[in-house]
């Protein structure tokens, strides 16, 4: 568990640090799934199992931002790398901005406690729903200005709306690439009568 926290990551799992513990005391070998290598590094190399055929053996040791299915006993460590884009009309509550969250996390694999923080516009820095959703989720959330918006090449669903009211291209997408400094935008946007949300990957 002091390995994980050093390196900045979520332990979904805690029962679970009992079994890899008990391995590191028994000298027994860990097979660590960690294609981000986000923590294998930080393992000695006398601890760590041959490189192995993963859909073959459970991995003592999960690392991903993704939601896949793992044995009861495998560690679960989460990087906080996924930045989420948020846009919503004025008063909408955090139960509407939350729930089109779990839906797209949900349906594309994705696991919230990746989410390292939230982006939105400076306009909505005083949006009661943002400011729950970052209580709620224990996340920051950085509110950007127009100039920073529109300083967002790849957008992929420019919004009439956001450049009508807003004077920008896009808020939703716009902030989630701005929070992963440049990353990778791997959900495009989504959206319901009220919330627009994007999520785009540090890489």
């Amino acid at each position: 568990d002091m390995i994980a926290k050093e390196a900045g990551l979520v332990i979904e799992n805690p029962e679970a640090i009992k079994h890899v513990n008990m391995a590191f005391l028994k000298a027994d070998p860990i097979s660590v799934n960690d294609p981000g290598n986000f923590i294998r590094h930080r393992i000695p190399d006398q601890h760590l199992s041959p490189e192995i055929n993963q859909q073959k053996i459970k991995p003592d040791i999960v690392c991903t931002w993704k939601h896949i299915k793992v044995s009861r006993e495998t560690l679960i460590l989460r990087p906080k790398i996924l930045y989420i884009g948020i846009g919503c009309n004025r008063g909408t509550p955090v139960s509407d901005i939350f729930e089109l969250i779990q839906q797209t996390f949900h349906s594309h694999g994705l696991d919230t406690n990746s989410i390292a923080a939230i982006g939105t516009t400076i306009v909505k820095s005083d949006e009661q729903g943002i400011l729950d959703l970052s209580e709620k989720l224990n996340r920051p959330v950085e509110f950007y200005e127009k100039d920073q918006l529109n300083s967002v090449q790849a957008i992929e669903n420019p919004s009439e709306m956001a450049k009508k009211y807003l004077g920008v291209n896009s808020v939703c997408e716009a902030a989630a690439i701005l929070g992963a400094q440049g990353g990778r935008l791997i959900l495009p946007k989504k959206k319901t009568k009220d919330v627009t949300l994007a999520v785009a990957l540090a890489e």
